[in-house]
């Protein structure tokens, strides 16, 4: 399951989409939710003829935390990944990720590394993290060293640990990280 949140996305949110459709992976749900935008993000969501594209929206804006949560209720998938609307995935990402959770029983999250892109999707900057000890609570004390949409989580998991933090607007991933770490395997993949 990938859950998409999105508020006055138009301008993104559609090669966001696309980046999904295109998986080499093709067992997925899109779960897109909509935080009362007023641009033309539900028009275009409504574009796509997927019946694996699932459209919700808050009839008001509630913000991004409140949203994910709700969101997060929707999952029917046993692994989950969140795309924000103005991101990407590289196409093999989940097929890449999801192999390695199947043969690794033991991970409950997997992130891998991820390119900042401008909005000709020109790369920025390359994160790499692989050259990181495995000591992720190293890292991760000082920094979220992982790009939301670079993780897959263990459902399974994710339901013992109570989802994302009502807490947060715009750090659940953050926290969603640190509580997996307690709880189970953490890993990456280039």
């Amino acid at each position: 399951s990938i859950l998409m949140n999105c508020y006055n996305a138009g301008s993104y949110i559609n090669e966001a989409i696309e980046s999904v459709i295109n998986q080499t992976y093709k067992n997925w749900e899109l779960i897109v939710w909509d935080d009362a935008s007023t641009d033309n993000s539900l028009e275009i969501v409504k574009n796509f003829k997927d019946k694996r594209i699932n459209l919700f929206k808050n009839e008001k804006n509630l913000g991004l935390g409140q949203s994910r949560i709700k969101a997060s209720k929707k999952i029917n998938g046993e692994y989950i990944s969140i795309l924000d609307a103005d991101d990407k995935f590289s196409t093999k990402k989940l097929e890449k990720q999801i192999n390695y959770m199947i043969g690794n029983k033991d991970v409950g999250l997997l992130a891998t590394n991820f390119e900042i892109i401008d909005k000709k999707s020109n790369v920025l900057k390359k994160n790499i993290i692989s050259n990181l000890n495995k000591n992720f609570l190293d890292h991760l004390c000082y920094t979220n060293i992982f790009a939301a949409s670079s993780i897959i989580y263990r459902k399974k998991i994710a339901e013992n640990l109570g989802w994302f933090s009502e807490s947060f607007e715009y750090s659940q991933d953050f926290d969603f990280t640190l509580k997996f770490l307690k709880k189970s395997k953490i890993d990456f993949i280039d």
